[in-house]
């Protein structure tokens, strides 16, 4: 699961990945 996050945290800097208001996280139209 660490792997995964990791991914998911190299995304959000790239701005691929934002994190969902409600806690989750969604695709943003750039991915």
């Amino acid at each position: 699961g660490s792997i995964a996050r990791h991914c998911l945290k190299q995304l959000e800097v790239l701005d691929i990945v934002e994190k969902d208001p409600k806690g989750g996280r969604r695709i943003t139209s750039n991915g």
